[in-house]
């Protein structure tokens, strides 16, 4: 826990969008995110971030490469076509997958998981900081 009382005060307030097929790594990250002060939004799917994009609130993206429905790069692909500009955290626990997501250059970050909590908070902050605000 004070791992992330460093990293907190580094944190802006922002909402993360977490998408991911496993219950139990949703719930994992909402409850770091708010216990860091952040609001989190959870999508188990693909097709469920893709079909909420336009009405999400500005923040960044926590996005699982090995989603059952739409791969994560397929998903990142079509938010980026639809000129959908929150930075993207590409997350997986495969490292084939992980190489393949290095190679999207507009991708903000790649994490292999399992996560780890500071570096994830770090990456978030890093990220909320650098997304545009919303008038643009």
């Amino acid at each position: 826990m004070d791992q992330q009382f460093s990293v907190q005060s580094d944190l802006q307030s922002g909402t993360v969008v977490v998408v991911d097929d496993d219950e139990a790594t949703r719930e994992s990250l909402r409850d770091l995110l708010e216990s860091a002060g952040l609001e989190a939004v959870v999508f188990a799917s693909g097709g469920s971030v893709l079909s909420s994009a336009p009405s999400l609130p500005r923040g960044c993206v926590l996005l699982d490469i090995d989603l059952p429905d739409y791969s994560g790069l397929a998903v990142f692909e079509r938010l980026s076509r639809s000129r959908f500009d929150m930075p993207v955290i590409f997350m997986t626990g495969r490292a084939d997958l992980a190489e393949q997501a290095r190679s999207v250059s507009s991708a903000f970050a790649v994490l292999e998981k399992p996560l780890d909590d500071r570096l994830l908070l770090e990456t978030i902050a890093h990220a909320l900081a650098s997304a545009p605000p919303a008038d643009e």
